[in-house]
């Protein structure tokens, strides 16, 4: 293999802002200070406790060895108190429309008197319950035990409608809003019931699998399959399956979720939190299921998960509030994702900040790009410090690491930083011990003209792609043993049948 900082000539570099530096030395950044490339954690696995909690001394091991001051989190102290919902009148194995009304009323009258009694476990034994929207209170853990399978109803009528970011929606099979020390645990399963929900494009079937989808009702708009009229109307009708706002202290360790609605899990204006052990399943067709949404919270671990999903299998948005970065310190590291648009995507939504943000230990396997950020004029900010360390991709279909400024082509071609509000800015951002055995290309940046990426380092990195690189707008972009080969993937059937990335300034 050759040395790319060696061999291969800049391309695509245009405007008088625009630099491309192939330094035989990395610069890392922190805050505009160097910084030594971070050293991976010990790929240990959150520990329990007998309530399905993780242990303190656990989250602090996965929090050592950071790049920035540690996220303060705290494990919720929730009474180990149980109220076993069999106990509050449910029916497991029961299809019967009665048995949801009585399961529905059986998980949350046992929440709501654990968290009335000052907190306790609440206990979903094995067995089948169907049930309506579940809404979480403080102080509760929520703990399915192994065996236990949740089978959110498919009748819009068991999901109350509710006002949310000044629409009108479906509740969440699984709310919390405003709560305190919440938790959700165990190794049971939490099927969403996506099929009632979830759009879906022809073009991703093929001619039978569209046939059957079509014969089994629901409504065709313009190649789109709709499971209801109501859907296809207005699809802002369709919740998230867990959905996390104005909260903190709070824990999903263990459970599987399947086939949600829409985005599998979606963290918003939140605080304190760990994601651990858990499965994230669903199609990889499935419309807007983004696994992870980290959006506009602060101190975060992800650990130990595995994503499989039909958008981005994690992503990390932020809107404006009252801090100027609404998402910072975050650690997501020890897992796996498949398939999904992103396998870590920055934005589209950076307008309250981004900072401080380590993504390590990752294995990448069939996403159409690794690293993404993407924003544009209009919901854009500034990204700055994120560190990205021990990373192996296979198969990723378009960009192994991205960088667009201009997604969805939304950015006018002409502004500055004064004249234009909401403008998309990256910079600091630091790459480490990157390996990819085949993406369609290797490396794509593309700034603004008016907000150049600035200060870009890849140090430790083999790309095996079908293309070398793109850079547009960039200042600083620094390289130290890097090497290029490349590659034409074989036997590997993708989501869309790509022939590699499309046009700069699009995904």
């Amino acid at each position: 293999m050759k040395s790319l900082a060696k061999s291969v000539k800049p391309l695509g570099i245009a405007g008088a802002t625009s630099a491309l530096c192939l330094l035989t030395a990395t610069t890392v950044f922190a805050h505009g200070q160097p910084l030594k490339a971070t050293r991976p954690a010990p790929d240990t696995a959150i520990s329990t406790l007998p309530s399905g909690l993780p242990s303190q001394s656990s989250i602090v091991q996965a929090l050592q060895d950071l790049p920035f001051s540690a996220p303060d989190i705290q494990v919720p102290m929730i009474p180990s108190r149980p109220f076993n919902i069999d106990q509050f009148g449910a029916e497991p194995n029961n299809l019967s429309p009665a048995a949801v009304t009585a399961n529905t009323n059986a998980i949350n009258n046992a929440i709501a008197a654990a968290s009335k009694a000052g907190g306790g476990e609440v206990v979903v034994p094995p067995g089948f319950y169907v049930t309506g929207s579940i809404v979480l209170q403080s102080n509760v853990n929520l703990h399915l035990d192994r065996g236990a399978y949740i089978q959110f109803s498919s009748n819009y009528a068991d999901y109350p409608l509710i006002q949310q970011f000044g629409q009108t929606t479906y509740q969440a099979p699984i709310y919390a809003n405003g709560v305190t020390n919440v938790a959700i645990t165990g190794g049971g399963i939490l099927n969403g019931s996506g099929n009632i929900w979830n759009p879906v494009k022809e073009f991703q079937l093929t001619a039978e699998q569209w046939n059957t989808l079509v014969q089994s009702g629901g409504v065709v708009n313009n190649q789109e399959w709709y499971p209801s009229t109501a859907i296809e109307q207005d699809p802002n009708l369709i919740p998230f399956m867990i959905f996390v706002l104005n909260s903190k202290n709070i824990v999903i360790d263990g459970p599987t979720i399947e086939n949600s609605p829409s985005e599998a899990m979606y963290l918003n204006y939140s605080s304190n939190i760990v994601v651990a052990n858990v499965t994230i399943d669903n199609p990889w067709y499935s419309v807007n299921t983004v696994g992870i949404n980290i959006a506009s919270d602060s101190n975060v671990l992800l650990d130990h998960n595995s994503i499989n999903t039909g958008d981005d299998d994690i992503a990390i948005n932020s809107n404006p509030s009252s801090q100027p970065f609404t998402v910072n310190h975050v650690v997501i590291e020890n897992s796996t994702v498949w398939n999904g648009h992103g396998g870590v995507a920055f934005g589209s939504y950076t307008n309250g900040g981004i900072d401080d943000v380590l993504v390590r230990n990752m294995s990448f396997n069939g996403t159409e790009d690794g690293i993404r950020f993407k924003s544009a004029v209009g919901r854009g900010g500034l990204v700055e410090n994120i560190y990205l360390d021990n990373l192996q991709m296979q198969n990723i279909q378009d960009y192994a690491f991205s960088i667009n400024a201009d997604y969805n082509n939304l950015s006018p071609a002409t502004g500055s930083l004064s004249s234009l509000q909401d403008v998309p800015q990256f910079q600091n951002i630091n790459v480490n011990n990157l390996v990819v055995d085949y993406a369609g290309q290797a490396i794509r940046i593309a700034g603004l003209s008016y907000a150049p990426v600035t200060n870009v380092s890849f140090n430790n990195v083999t790309f095996m792609a079908a293309q070398q690189y793109s850079i547009v707008n960039a200042q600083n972009v620094t390289m130290q043993n890097v090497s290029y080969q490349q590659a034409t993937e074989l036997g590997v059937v993708y989501h869309y049948g790509i022939s590699g990335p499309g046009p700069l300034g699009n995904g």
